[in-house]
């Protein structure tokens, strides 16, 4: 999904991390499921999404 996540225009930063090499930022965020993204308002988490997702999917989570 990070190709999909980089064709949108989110208009705020997007950041992809790979668990297998930093295992503390899933266990930090209770990952459980790959892929799993999850939207900050700062430090407070504001919403969170599992499982691959289509482009149109990506952009209204994202706008919505």
């Amino acid at each position: 999904m990070a190709t999909t996540l980089e064709e949108i225009n989110a208009g705020v930063p997007v950041e992809v991390v790979d668990i297998d090499v930093h295992s503390d930022l899933a266990v930090e965020y209770g990952i459980r499921s790959v892929p799993t993204l999850v939207m900050k308002d700062g430090n407070i988490e504001v919403k969170r999404m599992t499982g691959v997702k289509s482009k149109q999917q990506l952009t209204e989570w994202i706008n919505g």
